[in-house]
C-alpha cells in the first residue's frame, strides 16, 4: 500500500497478502526489497515474452533463449548496483536458474496463442498499467464520525486483448481451477479495472474473463497450463466490503503498531517472506526450524 495526497494506493498483491503483519511491513519498509531467484526468472520471462510482441519474432527459438539469458544476468547486474540483497532460494546457483528459463522460453514457443498474439489485427495491450480510484471508503477512526478516503487500485496486466484479461506465471506445480475461481484476488481487480477502462465487455451472463498462462517448471518444454476463471459485478461488491475493512483497521491500529501475524502457512518461512528473520525467525530457528 502507498499513500499520497490523492489516498491509499492498493496494489493487487497487497489484497493477496495471507500475513497483515507481512503488508504492514511491506508499506513501512525503506530500505531495498530482496530479490530472488525464482521471482527473477519469471520476470525475465515476462520481459522476453513483452520484447518479442512489441518488437516482433525473434530469428528463432535459439534467439530467443539468448535474449532471455542475457536479460537475465542484465537483471543481476542492476540488482547489484542498486544494492539490493539477492537470495538463491530455488535453483541454488544461478546456471540451473537460466537453464530452467532455457526451458520456459521454449514453452512459450509452444504455446498456441503465441502465433494468434503476433498476428492480431487488434494490437493487444501488454503491459496494461493502471491506478484507477475504486471507491471513497467510509473510514470511522475510534468511534468518530466516518470520513471518506479515496482508494485507488493499481497493477500492471500482462495482456488485455479479445475482450479478456491474461496475466503469465511461473509455477513449481499446476494450478487448481477451483481454488482460482474460489478464492484468487488478482482477478478481482483487474477485471473491474480492465471494464473500468473500456478494455472489456462481459459475456451474456455477465460474467467478465480472466485467463491464467502459467508455465510449470518441468524438465522439458510444454505448453503452458490454461486456467480460465469468471468474475462478475458480485465479486466486485465483495472487493469493496474486504477493501473497506482493510483500510478501516489500518487507520484505526495505524502503521506504527504491529499488525496479527498469519504464522501457519507456507509462506511464512525464511525462504518466502522477506521479514521471516526480524519476525517468527527471531524465536524458532535451528534446531526447531526444519
Amino acid at each position: 500500500m502507498k499513500f499520497d495526497e490523492n489516498g491509499i494506493h492498493i496494489h493487487q498483491s497487497d489484497l493477496k497478502n495471507h500475513c497483515l503483519e507481512k503488508l504492514r511491513l511491506e508499506t513501512v519498509a525503506t530500505g531495498p526489497r530482496v530479490e530472488n531467484d525464482a521471482a527473477t526468472v519469471g520476470t525475465v520471462l515476462h520481459a522476453t515474452i513483452e520484447h518479442e510482441l512489441s518488437n516482433g519474432k525473434f530469428d528463432d527459438v535459439d534467439a530467443a533463449v539468448n535474449f532471455a539469458a542475457y536479460e537475465y544476468v542484465r537483471t543481476l547486474e542492476q540488482y547489484q548496483e542498486e544494492e539490493r540483497p539477492y537470495v538463491l532460494s530455488s535453483f541454488g546457483d544461478h546456471s540451473k536458474a537460466i537453464a530452467h528459463l532455457d526451458v520456459l522460453v521454449r514453452s512459450w514457443y509452444a504455446c498456441d496463442e503465441r502465433q494468434e498474439l503476433l498476428d492480431a489485427t487488434v494490437e493487444p495491450f501488454i503491459e496494461w498499467q493502471f491506478d484507477l480510484r475504486f471507491a471513497d471508503i467510509p473510514v470511522k477512526k475510534h468511534g468518530k464520525k466516518a470520513e471518506e478516503v479515496p482508494v485507488y487500485l493499481a497493477g500492471t496486466a500482462d495482456i488485455v486483448w479479445n475482450n479478456m484479461v491474461w496475466d503469465w506465471k511461473t509455477a513449481g506445480s499446476e494450478f487448481r481451477l477451483w481454488e482460482k475461481q474460489r478464492w484468487d484476488r488478482q482477478p478481482d481487480v483487474y477485471t473491474w479495472a480492465a471494464a473500468q477502462a473500456g478494455l472489456i465487455q462481459p459475456d451474456k451472463d455477465g460474467l467478465y474473463r480472466f485467463d491464467f498462462k502459467v508455465f510449470v517448471r518441468r524438465a522439458t518444454p510444454v505448453e503452458p497450463q490454461t486456467v480460465t476463471v469468471f468474475r462478475s459485478v458480485n465479486n466486485w461488491r465483495w472487493l469493496y466490503d474486504m477493501i473497506t475493512r482493510l483500510v478501516n483497521m489500518t487507520y484505526n491500529m495505524g502503521l506504527d503498531r504491529e499488525w496479527p501475524v498469519d504464522d501457519q502457512h507456507v509462506l511464512c518461512s525464511p525462504k518466502w517472506c522477506t521479514f521471516f528473520d526480524v519476525c517468527k525467525g527471531a524465536h524458532v530457528a535451528g534446531d526447531t526450524w526444519v
